[in-house]
């Protein structure tokens, strides 16, 4: 694109972001420009002259306020009589002073019969003169490849085949500023506080000044961590310091525990140099920004769900979350005055809560917050929940009676009526049930119109959770929990993936399982009971055994056995196994050929 409507011969900086729809990506890093020339806007300024002779006058000036680029020489007009036209002046055309040359001019001596050349001598120190010589036709000459921003003195002589006359009276002329090509040195930088960093830096080496240092330049940029393409206008800065000043800066308005990369960049009157690598410095964590998208929902009659999403600002590592209720009147403002305790906190993980125990017709204000090192962040906007009165009161006095004296496993379940039901009628009732730590989280849901019902079949050896609620023409009520432990029972199936192990020169056989399936249990395994038939059919070995292998002494190469394992609890053993074939054939040079175990059907 093309900027317009921009200041001639002046250095610029410009930065790039990408848009959508979505926002704005953080910018780029600041690019310099300088726009071209233009003609000057303004004139010399402080114009005064004074004779040097009889014959010549000296005029001086200063540059334009407005030059709209380099000046490369100025015309001096000039006539005896000031009233005639400017175009019948006589003009002179002076030089301009630059960084690494000065245009040299002066007057032939009275005596010039046999004059041969000039020679200029000109120095920067004491004691290091250079010599210039130059055709007598020349009354003007250019010195080049000097340093800029530096006071040199000259003087011209005459030449001729006598020798050099005397020398001219020394002038003495300063070559214009550069700007720097050397960064500041010793940058450090160190964090204050959570908004704030301290620049501090020493100048560039003198021989890369090139000029008097006036201004330095600080440019800084935060790391982004979160992804977020929101307004970057706080994540970048320029801070631009006069020289005269102490060398350091502090720079305010930062992101808490952000990261920052931070360069200085010198300047004189012609501009700055290169900025200083870059120093990256972190600012201090503070309390977090505010939860965002609090939610809420009721679960029954006493409870309310909250869930909220993490703070676009955590400014440090959090901790977690408190969650705040406030009971409030019919006006709207809280029932009690004193100070507000949070009824839950959770894990930074965890970005849900489930409130309790809640009055029934009532208002409530739910807060969130979050929390780390630096202590509670801030509130996310309240949001209210009416807590309606029109679901009963949890069942009363839940019992059980187990019946396992003869198969299946049953559980007789029973209760009494709610408390309350504020005089709606009881429908029917909610049952949920599941066995407590398993591998899903679901229920078995019934709904019952008695206080009371048979449960079957069960398992054995588990603790399950019974969750009875009633249920009028408004809602589901509270639940009452009932947790009943069954008694241990044998396992339901054998064990599994069976496995054997010849070795032809031990003559051992090992076979080796998995017990049972989780579900088929029934209480905790606490042995193993093995049968090895022989090879006659008619004898067999049975064994018991702590752990899921065992290996046999003294078996034969190429003889076919049969096993069968099953699993016991504390209450007896569960089903065999089906038989499987333990077979070893053996290769010419001995070693084992065949491990594979075959169900025997």
């Amino acid at each position: 694109m093309i900027v317009t409507d921009l200041t001639p011969h002046t250095q610029y900086e410009f930065q790039v972001r990408t848009a959508s729809k979505n926002g704005k990506s953080k910018p780029s890093w600041p690019v310099e420009a300088t726009t071209d020339e233009a003609r000057p806007e303004s004139p010399p300024k402080n114009v005064h002259s004074r004779a040097l002779t009889s014959t010549s006058v000296i005029v001086q000036w200063e540059p334009p306020d407005i030059p709209s680029g380099v000046i490369t020489n100025y015309i001096v007009y000039y006539w005896l009589n000031p009233s005639d036209p400017t175009e019948a002046w006589h003009k002179k055309r002076a030089g301009v002073h630059h960084a690494d040359r000065i245009l040299l001019s002066w007057e032939a001596p009275l005596f010039t019969s046999d004059l041969t050349a000039y020679v200029i001598k000109y120095n920067s120190t004491a004691d290091d003169f250079t010599q210039l010589e130059v055709s007598s036709s020349k009354l003007q000459t250019a010195v080049t490849n000097l340093k800029a921003n530096t006071d040199y003195t000259f003087q011209v002589y005459a030449k001729s085949l006598r020798g050099l006359s005397v020398p001219s009276l020394s002038v003495v002329q300063k070559t214009n500023p550069l700007v720097p090509t050397g960064a500041p040195q010793g940058v450090v930088v160190e964090a204050l506080s959570s908004h704030e960093l301290r620049v501090m830096w020493e100048p560039p080496p003198k021989s890369e000044q090139h000029g008097l240092i006036t201004y330095y330049k600080i440019i800084w940029e935060a790391e982004s961590d979160n992804g977020d393409n929101n307004d970057n206008n706080d994540k970048t800065g320029v801070v631009v310091q006069a020289a005269e000043k102490q060398r350091s800066v502090v720079i305010s308005g930062l992101r808490p525990y952000t990261m920052h990369k931070v360069s200085v960049a010198a300047g004189t009157i012609k501009g700055f140099g290169p900025g200083s690598p870059p120093v990256i410095a972190k600012t201090f964590d503070d309390i977090p920004g505010a939860p965002r998208n609090l939610k809420l929902s009721l679960v029954n009659s006493s409870s309310v769900a909250v869930k909220w999403d993490e703070p676009v600002d955590k400014n440090g590592e959090l901790v977690g979350y408190s969650v705040y209720v406030e009971e409030l009147d019919a006006e709207g403002r809280p029932v009690f005055q004193g100070v507000i305790r949070p009824v839950q906190r959770t894990t930074v993980d965890t970005r849900e809560a489930v409130v309790h125990d809640l009055k029934i017709n009532t208002n409530y204000s739910f807060r969130v917050n979050a929390y780390n090192r630096k202590g509670d962040g801030y509130f996310v906007k309240a949001k209210t929940i009416f807590i309606p009165p029109i679901a009963p009161s949890e069942p009363r006095n839940v019992h059980a009676d187990l019946m396992y004296h003869q198969p299946p496993l049953k559980l007789v379940l029973k209760w009494d009526e709610p408390e309350k039901t504020y005089g709606i009628p009881v429908l029917r009732y909610r049952l949920r049930y599941r066995i407590a730590g398993g591998q899903s989280d679901e229920f078995e849901t019934l709904f019952l119109n008695d206080t009371g019902t048979t449960i079957e079949p069960l398992k054995y050896g588990r603790m399950y959770e019974f969750y009875v609620a009633a249920e009028n023409s408004k809602g589901v009520g509270k639940e009452s929990l009932f947790t009943v432990q069954t008694p241990t029972g044998v396992p339901d199936s054998p064990p599994m993936d069976i496995h054997y192990k010849f070795d032809a020169k031990a003559k051992t056989l090992q076979f080796s399982w998995l017990s049972p399936p989780a579900s088929d249990h029934n209480g905790e395994i606490k042995r193993y009971q093995t049968r090895l038939t022989l090879p006659s059919g008619s004898d067999s070995i049975t064994s018991e055994v702590n752990e899921n292998t065992i290996t046999y002494q003294k078996v034969e190469p190429d003889t076919k056995y049969q096993f069968s394992v099953r699993a016991g609890t504390v209450k007896g053993f569960g089903p065999w196994s089906d038989p499987v074939m333990a077979q070893a054939k053996f290769s010419e040079s001995g070693k084992l050929k065949n491990k594979i175990c075959s169900k025997i059907v």
